[in-house]
């Protein structure tokens, strides 16, 4: 189990109205999460909070984060403090009470977690690996932003290599007005052939976008979601379906791709060295090809061609006879 501790401190004039807001959200908590850990420590004779915060599990962790209550929250708070709050992220290592000796499994033992709150007038929030950059009306609201650092994800069972560990931005699934910038520095990878951010959705990776044109690799994202940069290493799968027989002979190809995804208008048939119009068919993962005028007769050779997202190019060729 995991633990995140926030500090703040609050101006000297407004620490009334900070308490009575922090007793508001305690009493939230305690009445709609009787499962989460939520402390609040004043420090002696200082206006500087801490809160420890720990949650049943990355759905309970959500909900909170999502909350009416915490959006109150951090609307009342933050006017009220002395400069951001900063968070910190903890996992369990030993304790004296067995009540304490929590599941060590997961994040590795005393790891730190970089964590940056509330977008600044430059129009960005910071930490060690990563930037998120949006204009100030990029939310529809007051919006407390958090980025939290966690493990690289596990490797992807399709096409997809982890390179970064996960970016977290919070409150999860937050929309915004206007979609932001995510971008990942990357010390050490030279070669950036394939590298893309992916955002996490329900069935796996998404990709978000693979801008290497700067020192790493970026891409936009239009809610606070789940980020990390992954490799695409390999290209799409083709195979042209038989034309038949007649001088208008059916151009198809079925496509596969599990990676980045497929750049649509990239696909394309080439026959006898010209392009044929052709259209996706994105039920049937389908390349077809629209012949304007008959074939003559002879032999032909046909080319499929299919371009991910991140560059990675395929082809296949077949050559048959209209007799």
């Amino acid at each position: 189990m995991n633990y995140t501790i926030s500090t703040f401190t609050v101006k000297q004039e407004h620490l009334k109205p900070a308490k009575r807001a922090l007793a508001e959200l305690v009493a939230a908590v305690r009445e709609h999460e009787p499962k989460t850990l939520y402390l609040v420590f004043r420090e002696d004779s200082s206006p500087t909070f801490f809160t420890l915060m720990s949650f049943e599990n990355e759905a309970a962790e959500r909900r909170h984060a999502q909350s009416r209550y915490v959006a109150q929250f951090a609307r009342k708070l933050l006017p009220l403090c002395d400069g951001k709050p900063r968070f910190t992220e903890l996992s369990y290592f030993a304790g004296s009470r067995k009540q304490w000796s929590l599941d060590k499994g997961g994040i590795p033992i005393a790891q730190f977690m970089s964590m940056a709150a509330a977008i600044p007038r430059r129009g960005f929030v910071q930490s060690n690996s990563a930037t998120l950059g949006a204009r100030r009306t990029a939310s529809y609201g007051p919006l407390w932003i958090v980025m939290r650092s966690a493990p690289r994800p596990l490797a992807s069972a399709g096409e997809l290599e982890p390179v970064t560990g996960l970016l977290e931005l919070q409150p999860w699934a937050t929309p915004l007005r206007d979609d932001a910038t995510v971008s990942f520095t990357l010390p050490g990878y030279r070669d950036r052939r394939g590298l893309a951010v992916f955002r996490r959705d329900r069935t796996g990776w998404s990709y978000v976008g693979a801008d290497t044109s700067g020192k790493g690799v970026r891409g936009t994202v239009s809610a606070l979601e789940t980020v990390a940069v992954f490799r695409d290493r390999m290209a799409p799968r083709i195979k042209i379906l038989p034309p038949g027989s007649g001088r208008q002979p059916r151009l198809k190809a079925t496509i596969r791709e599990n990676g980045a995804g497929l750049s649509v208008s990239k696909l394309r048939f080439i026959l006898d060295g010209k392009t044929v119009v052709s259209e996706w068919d994105t039920d049937a993962d389908s390349l077809i090809g629209h012949l304007r005028a008959p074939v003559t007769p002879g032999s032909h050779e046909l080319i499929a061609e299919a371009v991910d997202k991140v560059g990675n190019l395929a082809r296949a060729r077949l050559t048959f006879t209209i007799r």
